[in-house]
């Protein structure tokens, strides 16, 4: 029960209507007193009311403070009597563009009313001459303050004290934001005054993140967003766990660390996903219906029948970046799919790619610096890469070809009669070949891929240049004759997973992007916005030529030093403005820090099924963490930058923790082989339940959220 700080507000009220009145619930944003009733679902919120809200203060960007130490909904805080407390209502994020224009604060007993606490037991005063006593709720004995304007408003600050012991008491908190009538959030605290604990400065969390939770591991912010470029520090969510449950596996060829490369692929109607060894050019099916997952493929590159032309026995050297079979997504029939392969020579029909590289030797670069350079001549064609290079040194890179191909299914359920209908050109070698892939309603695909470079650099110019499809998503038509595409985003880096969602009435595109050293993302935007082809979206990455900058999450980057890996390439220079005006900033992002060793984000996940508070979710390929938060996306003038976020500690089904997260599920398979790294993918179910893959083993599981 004690008040430790730095915690999440629970989500009040999940809602998809904009509300034109200006109604609140019983008790909220007025002083009536009685009593107030309560959810079954969660004790403290008011629900009553003729409409709902728009959820907690978080999902306004905003937080209650005493002291400097948040305030938590979800459990009890304990404050001195006769100690007086600086109270704030101040945004979540640094630099945040959250306003409003509407405030009450009100004390008041357990019922709802004053009449039960003693008279002068609790003052509540003004800070500044923006904040005023309420009139009405101190005639009815309840302590309060509010707003002297209705002007825009980035915080309110006032002084708190209780004269007395009080053993519980309720505050309660309005906010009405800037810009649209009715719009309001509310948060209902719960306080006391017993002696024994009281609220204190926020302790510094210990440098072992998997220790279970306790009265001090989880309490204030890692880290000052002032010391370091780049987001904030994660803590773990103290009230949120998910249950992991073993499902099913598919044959997993290579397990040695680092050997593997696969991925399940999960837009499809019907029953059925699947699953990618992209290294070895095999396909596997999953039927959740009859819980059969096929242990011979349905599409194996040395039986199957390929487009004439094809070739993929080709060697890079490198498993992590060979994808003989890229990405998989559904038609419009049942009886087909559409398979992306990576081959290294144009198929029969083709004497050009439909989407083709910069010409060549548009872009060269000095890589590998500082202490010894190299002259890269084409940085999207370096054929054998220098000695230099921190990963693949020596290797040959070559420009391969990823073809669309539409796949019948057989009776057997095996894949056949291939008929390619497009071919995008791509650098095949250690860097970001992309690889997310979606159907529109129309059967048209969309298709990110990848900046077609190397790692260390910020993407140069080609991702924010309209004529090219590298660091693109591109919407490609199915269809064998027109050979058409039209470039919807750009400036993405990387995104090997794309998911197309409804949220509050709409659909939106959900694309994970991994970064480079400063900021992974998971990116979520109106589709009908995505598809007009007046206006191609911009999510930031590379180098911009109307301002010079290039854009990692919220933040700009520098040029970097290619082939170099760190935890400065490309480094982090400074923030952007959060909302910043023609870039789309992400739902998500989260960074490295001197505790969290993550290397990239593998996968995100929007389960319609077996979560309840967490809106989204996703998985780190180095840590095997699950993170998450609590917030829907917004966009356009009411983004208010990154959504909140949590690690999130993992249980087994016996509710044993997985101290080392998912990584923990390769030992369980594996045995003690010294290094667990798996490299985790989440996924969705056909009934809209989450999931997550493993790699390195094959083996699927049943992602729940449970209450710790």
């Amino acid at each position: 029960m004690k008040f430790l700080g730095h915690i999440a507000i629970s989500l009040l009220v999940q809602w998809s209507l904009l509300l034109e009145t200006s109604a609140y619930p019983f008790q909220a944003g007025h002083c009536d007193a009685g009593p107030i009733p309560s959810s079954p679902s969660n004790p403290h919120y008011d629900s009553g009311g003729s409409q709902p809200g728009s959820g907690a203060l978080e999902n306004a960007g905003f937080k209650v403070t005493f002291n400097g130490v948040e305030l938590d909904t979800t459990q009890t805080n304990y404050i001195n009597p006769g100690e007086t407390y600086d109270v704030a209502i101040e945004p979540i994020l640094p630099n945040s563009s959250s306003t409003f224009k509407g405030l009450l604060v009100r004390a008041e007993n357990t019922e709802g009313g004053g009449s039960e606490i003693p008279v002068g037991a609790i003052a509540v005063a003004p800070a500044d001459s923006s904040i005023k006593k309420h009139p009405t709720c101190e005639d009815n004995s309840i302590p309060s303050v509010t707003h002297t304007s209705r002007d825009v408003k980035t915080t309110a600050q006032f002084t708190f004290m209780t004269t007395v012991i009080v053993p519980e008491f309720r505050l309660d908190v309005t906010l009405v934001e800037s810009g649209q009538r009715g719009i309001w959030y509310y948060d209902l605290f719960t306080l006391s005054t017993a002696p024994s604990e009281t609220i204190s400065p926020a302790p510094t969390p210990p440098n072992d993140d998997t220790a279970p939770p306790s009265a001090s591991d989880e309490a204030a912010p890692s880290a000052s967003p002032s010391e370091r470029c780049g987001p904030e520090a994660l803590d773990y969510h103290k009230k949120i766990g998910v249950k992991v449950e073993k499902v099913g596996f598919v044959p997993a060829i290579n397990t040695e660390k680092f050997s593997y490369n696969m991925q399940p692929m999960d837009n499809f109607s019907g029953n059925s996903i699947y699953f990618l060894d992209q290294l070895n050019g095999k396909v596997y099916s999953y039927n959740q219906a009859t819980e059969i997952a096929s242990t011979e493929p349905i599409f194996d590159m040395n039986t199957s029948q390929l487009p004439a032309g094809v070739t993929l026995d080709w060697n890079l050297g490198s498993a992590g970046q060979t994808y003989k079979v890229k990405s998989m997504t559904e038609t419009h029939s049942l009886n087909e799919v559409i398979l992306v392969m990576t081959s290294s020579t144009l198929p029969v029909g083709w004497d050009k790619a439909d989407a083709e590289l910069p010409a060549k030797g548009a872009y060269s670069q000095w890589v590998c610096g500082p202490e010894e350079f190299f002259w890269m001549r084409d940085i999207f064609r370096p054929g054998v890469l220098p000695v230099c290079s921190d990963v693949g040194a020596g290797q040959e890179s070559f420009t391969g070809y990823d073809v669309f191909v539409t796949y019948a299914i057989n009776d057997e359920g095996n894949l056949n009669n291939p008929r390619p209908f497009f071919v995008a050109e791509n650098y095949v070698g250690p860097g970001h070949l992309g690889g997310g892939i979606a159907t529109l309603g129309n059967g048209d695909i969309l298709y990110s891929v990848g900046d077609c470079s190397h790692f260390g650099i910020d993407g140069t110019y080609p991702p924010q240049i309209n004529s090219e499809h590298c660091g693109k998503i591109m919407r490609i038509k199915n269809s064998e004759t027109e050979r058409k595409y039209k470039i919807v985003a750009k400036g993405v880096r990387n995104p090997q997973q794309m998911r197309i969602f409804r949220r509050r009435g709409q659909s939106l595109l959900g694309f994970m992007d991994i970064g480079g050293a400063t900021a992974e993302e998971v990116n979520a935007y109106p589709l009908r916005k995505i598809q007009r082809t007046e206006q191609i979206e911009n999510f930031g990455w590379g180098r911009n030529q109307e301002d010079g900058k290039a854009r990692e999450g919220t933040f700009y980057v520098g040029p970097g030093n290619g082939l170099k890996l760190g935890s400065d390439e490309p480094p982090c220079e400074e923030s952007a403005p959060i909302g910043e005006a023609g870039f789309i900033q992400p739902w998500i992002q989260f960074g490295r820090t001197p505790t969290d060793f993550f290397y990239a984000i593998s996968s995100f996940a929007v389960p319609t099924k077996g979560l309840d508070e967490l809106k989204l979710i996703w998985s780190e390929f180095n840590t095997g963490m699950l993170l998450g938060t609590k917030q829907n996306p917004k966009f356009d003038g009411k983004y208010k930058g990154p959504a909140r976020s949590f690690k999130i500690r993992l249980y087994d089904t016996s509710l044993n923790e997985l101290k080392n997260g998912l990584n923990d599920l390769v030992q369980e398979e594996l045995g003690e082989v010294g290094y667990y790294r798996g490299d985790p993918r989440l996924f969705h179910y056909p009934d809209g339940s989450a999931g997550v893959f493993i790699e390195r083993t094959g083996v699927f599981y049943k992602l729940t959220e449970i209450m710790l």
